[in-house]
């Protein structure tokens, strides 16, 4: 999220879902991405990271959406993914074109991962942050049930999972 003085609200809402690995595993990331058939892969030499990162809207309702609904997120990360959705949901309503809209995902937003912006907590002084799942993790297996799929050759290779940039902060 960044401030846009073209825009009816005064800010651009950018949700993206990137998964992160080091530039070693970079055929993992080359291989989810044959898999997801959308997005991109950028190289952050200077940190040996490697990221697949999924902006597109539709691309984001149609394809990754509904893939980790089929095979969830088993950490505190089905939380994040769920308030994801969310602000995904509304942005293809176009309700973030409105006041109202944008303040509900900025409610959203302050329940995200590392919360609001000291810019964003200064621009939106009446947030109140959305509710969060809390997701329990006993009695779930260690690995997901399908990670399979990849083929991994060997078990310390799974990668993680991270939703990092949902919403860019500037």
């Amino acid at each position: 999220m960044s401030k846009d003085s073209n825009r009816k609200t005064g800010y651009v809402i950018s949700p993206s879902f990137s998964i992160g690995v080091h530039y070693n595993d970079r055929h993992l990331l080359e291989r989810i991405k044959a898999l997801f058939g959308v997005g991109e892969i950028y190289i952050n030499s200077s940190e040996k990271i490697i990221r697949l990162k999924v902006s597109s809207i539709k691309d984001l309702t149609e394809v990754i959406i509904p893939h980790f609904e089929n095979y969830p997120l088993i950490s505190q990360k089905w939380a994040d993914f769920e308030l994801f959705k969310r602000i995904v949901e509304i942005l293809k309503r176009k309700e973030h074109l409105t006041i109202d809209g944008l303040q509900e995902i900025i409610n959203i937003r302050a329940s995200l991962n590392t919360g609001l912006s000291d810019e964003l907590k200064t621009a939106f002084p009446n947030t109140i942050p959305a509710p969060r799942s809390i997701v329990e993790l006993s009695g779930i297996p260690c690995f997901p049930p399908r990670i399979d799929y990849l083929d991994l050759p060997r078990l310390k290779d799974v990668f993680t999972l991270v939703l990092t940039n949902l919403l860019n902060q500037n």
